[in-house]
């Protein structure tokens, strides 16, 4: 199972730390990380030197080491040793490292303690391309096969290879672990075989290296050949990386030429696949599951349901409906930002990209009415 992890800055001398502590963030609300709900900490007594005492409720389990942590305009988490106990909820503990979220977040969020906010209603997608591209999708061949067909009428030879097809042609693994296109719109003129520009691999090198150019030349050449095109077709990783799933691959006889258009369109078709691959394999999970904090952009949610657990650490978008006490339910596209694994949930980090809708209307009425009740709930 992939997780994304937080990307962190640390600040690893506990003497920086404490002054962290005590210049920057002496208000904040600190909360004891692993307890759910999530346990508030109170700064206690200024101490000297790098210690700090802390209380809490006396019914929460202290081990020798905590992290606490706070929502701030960044994450923030500290490691603390525990030195003493000197009376029941009472605490004095050294920090030890601290680690800040490398990227600030547009809004603070608001931690939700009592149940005020859940998620309910998603929706992601269960391909197994993201696990596994070089395992045959047979679900996904209808898919090649329509889209093939229907470009074909304008792109005579058009084939689609799925990247687990052992028999697609040659050039198609020059491109394995590129998201790059090939185009040669004349396969006799050797100075086309270099690349287009961004987005575009340099074909006479990628020849070179695998010391094929000759050999393929002397193909082209021979069985006249007119022009070439090899289109990814990509897939989005939960991390934001694509990798190719599938192949376009055009190899006209002389005297056909294709253009830049053809490649444009083959690029067009690409995210189009990918999107009926998402929508074929769409799963819906109705069971609420817990927020624990949100603003207008963005929420971090526990998922406990195991086919969420499952499928979502793979995913890129997700849809749900976000359920305020006393409101009807909105319905949000959410984008994953990050995933941490705990012992019996999945914690997600998205941002909020906009809403399950198509009517652009009801679109910008569901984020004004977002932003509305969170504020209802800063101020409660």
């Amino acid at each position: 199972m992939q997780h994304i992890e937080r990307e962190w800055q640390f600040v690893r001398e506990p003497d920086k730390v404490s002054l962290l502590l005590r210049e920057k963030v002496r208000n904040a609300k600190f909360y004891l990380k692993g307890t759910e709900p999530a346990a508030e900490v109170y700064r206690g007594a200024d101490l000297t030197g790098t210690n700090f005492e802390f209380q809490y409720s006396p019914d929460i389990h202290i081990e020798d080491q905590i992290t606490l942590y706070a929502t701030l305009n960044r994450q923030l988490e500290i490691d603390f040793q525990v030195l003493q106990k000197p009376d029941e909820g009472r605490l004095v503990a050294r920090p030890l490292v601290a680690r800040i979220s490398k990227y600030s977040r547009e809004v603070r969020r608001i931690l939700i303690t009592n149940n005020e906010v859940s998620a309910g209603h998603f929706q992601a997608s269960k391909s197994e391309l993201a696990l596994d591209n070089t395992r045959p999708q047979v679900a996904n061949k209808v898919i090649y096969t329509e889209f093939e067909r229907q470009l074909a009428k304008s792109i005579p030879g058009l084939q689609i290879f799925d990247f687990a097809n052992r028999e697609r042609p040659e050039e198609t693994h020059l491109l394995d672990r590129s998201t790059e296109s090939i185009f040669v719109a004349d396969l006799s003129q050797l100075e086309q075989y270099k690349s287009h520009g961004e987005g575009f691999a340099d074909f006479e090198e990628l020849l070179e290296e695998e010391e094929i150019l000759s050999r393929k030349r002397k193909e082209y050449l021979d069985r006249q050949y007119g022009s070439l095109v090899i289109v990814p077709i990509l897939y989005e990783m939960a991390n934001g990386s694509r990798k190719p799933v599938a192949f376009f691959f055009v190899l006209t006889d002389k005297g056909q030429h294709l253009d830049m258009q053809a490649v444009q369109q083959l690029q067009t078709a690409s995210s189009q696949i990918v999107d009926r691959i998402l929508d074929a394999n769409m799963i819906t999970v109705d069971d609420r599951q817990r927020i624990i904090d949100i603003s207008p952009k963005g929420l971090l949610v526990e998922l406990t349901q195991p086919e969420l657990i499952k499928y979502v650490p793979n995913s890129r978008v997700l849809t749900f409906d976000l359920i305020f006490k006393m409101q009807a339910p909105l319905r949000f596209r959410g984008i994953v930002r990050h995933t941490r694994k705990t012992e019996n949930a999945l914690l997600v980090g998205m941002s909020i990209e906009g809403t399950g809708h198509l009517d652009g209307g009801r679109k910008s009425n569901a984020l004004a009415r977002l932003e509305n009740l969170v504020q209802m709930l800063k101020t409660s």
